[in-house]
């Protein structure tokens, strides 16, 4: 089996609602769908976000650029079934752009799979779990709305929710405030800062939001602090984890050097593809730190991908945020749904869902 084409097909995803956190607000979710074509009629799809350029730095182009005139001359001709050989090369080739290379990862291993005639899950280890518990995002907003949005989504089966916050310490409090007194003590309730908070604030944002039932603060200080996010750690009494700190391998292993967090969110597309986020997942599970799956929001299809990652990682025993297609519309995927706030693993070939995006 050869590879004989890589293409791409550009989508746009609307938000039924525009949606805000402290970096950005967000309306549309621009996605690279990457093809990857083989002489034996069997392709696989890859996933490559191009939204909130903010956060990860690239775009539609530039994952266009980087797919089509460095990663494609690379792939043509090659066996899709060495991907650890491929993935390599497309590393070493050029310098950043994790998004487009876990485009490329993400088709490779749909392909292999497919070829097997087995889910992505038993390509990737094997299935430790069928249900994966769904944590929801709620944007940023007032008080009331934030309530109003929470108890929508616990009225939904949702037992897992992330705050987005980076107002202010009042503020900010007292958004969880309102919302633990809305939904009760049986939620789990997250809170994200994207990066807002300097490291005295965040410590007395955080120990004031900790009065409240906090179980965890993500982000709290920018992404470069490492020794900030140290101090925030050492000084709050709730878990703290890393998200836009924790980009590659090297990112997460000094994390853990510098005791730094407790918890990684691990997001394939930002760290290059499931090659990575397993090492990440492993490193993880070596140092007894815990870890989830932070979102990408945009289509099902990049939450089918990590839902077979998950349910194929035994160390993630947190709820995965891979629910937020459900703020889409235009997806051009089905086959994934949120019950009773868990997503079932689809058992399809490959990434095992129903796309149309000829």
């Amino acid at each position: 089996m050869k590879i004989k084409d890589v293409r791409i097909v550009h989508k746009t995803l609307r938000y039924k609602q525009e949606f805000h956190i402290a970096l950005a607000s967000l309306r549309q979710a621009d996605i690279c769908f990457i093809i990857i074509d083989t002489d034996e009629d069997v392709s696989g799809i890859g996933y490559a976000p191009g939204s909130a350029p903010v956060i990860a730095g690239e775009v539609p182009e530039s994952i266009h650029a980087i797919v089509l005139n460095v990663f494609r001359p690379l792939l043509l001709g090659e066996d899709p079934r060495n991907i650890e050989e491929l993935m390599y090369k497309i590393d070493k080739s050029a310098r950043y752009n994790a998004r487009a290379k876990a485009g490329i990862d993400f088709a490779l291993h749909d392909l292999v799979a497919k070829r097997l005639n087995i889910p992505l899950y038993q390509f990737l280890g094997g299935k430790c779990r069928s249900e994966i518990p769904v944590m929801r995002m709620v944007g940023m907003g007032t008080s009331k709305q934030m309530v109003q949005d929470s108890v929508q989504l616990v009225n939904e089966g949702y037992k897992y929710l992330k705050l987005k916050v980076g107002d202010g310490i009042t503020v900010d409090t007292s958004r969880v405030k309102a919302v633990r007194e809305a939904v009760g003590d049986d939620i789990t309730i997250v809170a994200d800062a994207n990066q807002a908070y300097d490291v005295k604030t965040a410590i007395s944002a955080v120990n004031g939001m900790s009065e409240f039932g906090l179980a965890m603060i993500e982000q709290p200080v920018p992404w470069f602090d490492f020794k900030g996010l140290a101090a925030v750690r050492k000084n709050v009494n709730v878990i703290v984890e890393a998200d836009e700190s924790a980009r590659d391998i090297h990112d997460v292993l000094r994390l853990i050097e510098m005791e730094a967090v407790d918890f990684i969110s691990i997001k394939p597309p930002e760290l290059g593809g499931l090659r990575n986020a397993k090492k990440v997942a492993a490193i993880c599970e070596a140092a007894n730190i815990g870890c989830l799956v932070g979102t990408t929001p945009g289509s099902r299809y990049i939450d089918a991908c990590e839902a077979h990652f998950i349910a194929s990682t035994r160390i993630i025993s947190f709820g995965c945020e891979i629910g937020e297609f459900n703020r889409m519309i235009e997806d051009p995927v089905d086959g994934l749904e949120v019950k009773n706030g868990c997503i079932t693993v689809p058992e399809g070939a490959g990434v095992g869902v129903t796309i149309d995006i000829d």
